[in-house]
């Protein structure tokens, strides 16, 4: 059964800053952990839904993720259209996660606060950014109330690989929830053989709308080491796992040298 858990800077919004990013650990599936195998990639998540009214909501944001030899990740991103906040001040958001220390560090670049999250070994880690609609308002059933089909979508080039897209298609029969028409949500993934990451990844139904990710930009090359080291002066807040029990108080992290 998978675990959703909210990410370090998703979790500090109500102390320091907005929700970005959303961290979800499980036991097996696509992983941003791997060692030995290296890479520096952009990504792009685009975000829209349509309001009773007429009104479409559009967020956009920008991430640059790097992965060394040993594993670690740094994802860097940034809401380049659709900021509910405003241009002022300009908000970058950082996770770094080290699967040494199996400790996810998350801030962001206004407050220099941020939480850090402690994760097991054997849990698969996936990033992203967090949607417009959360998931408790999307209805979930069991799979004897609803009709799942699966489709293949063949192979496509997205970011210089060659990907295998698949479909998932949920639909909703007449009256289950008070519809007077069939529902279906829809979700596809591409994957490529030689990168564990999905390379294309879009959700769309009529509660929350569209969700879609997309690596725009990948190498496969070693990042430079400065990108991982956390900086001078960062103060977190810890929230070891299982739960979100433990030191919840606010420490300073030794300077980078």
């Amino acid at each position: 059964m998978r675990i959703a858990l909210i990410s370090a800077v998703l979790l500090s919004c109500s102390l320091f800053c907005s929700a970005q990013l959303m961290t979800t650990l499980h036991k097996d599936g696509p992983s941003l952990i791997e060692s030995g195998a290296p890479f520096q990639a952009e990504r792009v998540t685009h975000m829209e839904r349509a309001l009773p009214d007429g009104i479409k909501t559009v967020r956009d944001v920008h991430e640059t993720l790097a992965r060394d030899f040993d594993g670690r990740v740094m994802d860097r991103s940034e809401v380049t259209s659709g900021a509910q906040n405003g241009p002022s001040p300009h908000r970058i958001f950082f996770t770094l996660i080290d699967p040494v220390t199996h400790i996810e560090t998350s801030w962001d670049s206004v407050t220099m606060k941020g939480m850090q999250l402690h994760f097991k070994p054997e849990q698969s880690i996936m990033v992203r950014p967090s949607p417009q609609v959360q998931s408790s308002s999307v209805p979930h059933f069991t799979r004897d109330k609803v009709t799942v089909r699966k489709e293949d979508l063949g192979t496509r080039q997205i970011a210089g690989l060659i990907a295998k897209g698949t479909r998932m298609v949920t639909v909703i029969p007449v009256g289950l929830i008070g519809n007077d028409k069939e529902i279906e949500m829809r979700h596809d993934v591409w994957l490529a053989d030689n990168f564990n990451i999905p390379l294309l990844d879009e959700e769309e139904n009529p509660f929350s709308g569209l969700y879609r990710i997309e690596v725009t930009s990948l190498a496969q090359t070693a990042p430079d080491p400065a990108l991982f080291k956390l900086p001078n002066g960062l103060k977190v807040r810890d929230f070891p796992l299982p739960g979100l029990s433990g030191s919840h108080s606010l420490t300073q992290l030794p300077p980078v040298r």
